[in-house]
């Protein structure tokens, strides 16, 4: 099954919520990505190994060039 192409945001800044979550304000950009390379991404920003999964070891997904937050 094909991935499909979105735009990716990436983020330039980050702001406080209410909540104490960090709110990122970016830019989106307009290149096309593929699906497969979101879960890799969330991965790599939580500091855990994308190569973990079989999937990205077996497709060689690579993860997308996204600023992490600034705390």
């Amino acid at each position: 099954m094909p991935s499909t192409a979105a735009p990716t945001r990436r983020t330039a800044t980050s702001r406080s919520s209410s909540s104490g979550a960090a709110a990122h304000s970016g830019r989106v950009d307009p290149a096309p990505v593929e699906t497969t390379s979101i879960a890799p991404t969330i991965l790599a920003l939580l500091g855990l190994n994308p190569n973990e999964l079989s999937a990205v070891r077996t497709e060689h997904t690579r993860t997308l060039h996204v600023a992490p937050a600034i705390h």
